[in-house]
């Protein structure tokens, strides 16, 4: 693949991710499906640009005359996905620890502001059944594992001819089309991508890092109720008190 061919495609994927969501967004399918369906309505919303990827991504694999072992989507072995799981989904959490103390120590933010953030962005989402969040995550982590670590990190490659500039330009892509969640969000969304796409080079295929990424925000998105009524209103209290007798 021509480097000029790839940086197309890159260009186009970008393009396509930031088009579904804006088409969601400005028609008002977003609203009209969060209203109508409150507790699964950001499930329905998400299947609009998740399928649009998947879509978009067979048909550029068809133009292109290449099949789904280029994007990663090799025969899986279910032992050796399993044996790559479990280890990435901890080091997305050890990831995410070095990361956002990191970032708050160079930005300035303290941890009252990211909390603040994390909680006001939490409001933002439905409480989903677990059967329901586990679905979401799952769905999440094939549309945006085949986008992402599949596609978009083949591409890469083939356009810089080195693994370690593909992944980290994969990784700043990742966590910059997330910049909805807030700074942090893109701190720990990069994080969580930069490990997710350093497993995909390493197993050479993203059966492994789909699972994970559905593991990973299966356990998000189940304790999201505890995190928000919970933990986060009592560190927000110990913080204000604080701030007050100060």
């Amino acid at each position: 693949m021509t480097p000029f061919a790839a940086a197309l495609d890159v260009a186009l994927a970008v393009a396509a991710f930031i088009a579904a969501h804006l088409v969601l967004f400005l028609s008002g399918l977003f609203d009209f499906l969060v209203g109508r369906f409150p507790s699964m309505g950001i499930f329905f919303a998400n299947a609009w640009p998740g399928l649009s990827m998947v879509v978009f991504v067979v048909l550029v694999l068809t133009a292109r005359n290449q099949t789904a072992a280029f994007v990663g989507l090799r025969r899986p072995r279910p032992i050796a996905v399993l044996a790559w799981t479990i280890p990435t989904v901890l080091a997305c959490y050890v990831m995410m620890l070095i990361a956002v103390p990191s970032y708050l120590l160079v930005s300035g933010t303290d941890v009252q502001g990211m909390i603040e953030e994390r909680s006001a962005f939490f409001e933002e989402l439905p409480v989903l059944p677990a059967w329901g969040a586990i679905l979401f995550a799952m769905f999440v982590g094939v549309h945006e594992e085949l986008l992402f670590r599949g596609f978009i990190l083949a591409r890469l490659r083939a356009l810089f001819r080195s693994t370690s500039a593909a992944v980290a330009v994969t990784t700043a892509i990742f966590g910059a089309l997330h910049a909805s969640q807030g700074p942090i969000g893109i701190v720990q969304t990069g994080s969580v991508g930069l490990v997710l796409a350093v497993v995909a080079v390493r197993a050479r295929s993203i059966w492994p890092v789909i699972v994970a990424h559905g593991i990973f925000d299966s356990i998000g998105l189940v304790l999201i109720p505890f995190l928000q009524d919970d933990v986060f209103k009592e560190l927000i209290n110990q913080a204000d008190g604080a701030a007050s007798r100060g």
